[in-house]
């Protein structure tokens, strides 16, 4: 796993609060990103997550794995040095 730049971002004051949290791609072929906190789930154990490749929303399954709090790049489009993604998560 390669180390990133992060920043988290609070939207809420309440106890589950939507988070942003921004990565910038620094050393190619990166493929992790570990958030700070682990989504939560809805009621049917979908993560309440958004994940976006320079502002364009990605699929997860298609284009990326969670596992608890790691995103793991899985998409055919290869990351490259500069590329913002955008991780909008409910925790």
């Amino acid at each position: 796993m390669s180390t990133l730049y992060g920043e988290t971002i609070q939207l809420a004051a309440s106890q589950n609060q939507w988070q942003i949290e921004f990565f910038i791609v620094t050393n190619p072929p990166q493929s992790q990103f570990t958030l700070a906190n682990k989504p939560m789930s809805d009621d049917d154990n979908d993560p309440l997550i958004i994940v976006k490749l320079n502002g364009v929303s990605v699929t997860k399954g298609t284009d990326y794995t969670l596992n608890n709090a790691i995103i793991t790049w899985s998409s055919s489009i290869a990351l490259e040095a500069g590329d913002e993604i955008e991780i909008f998560y409910k925790r």
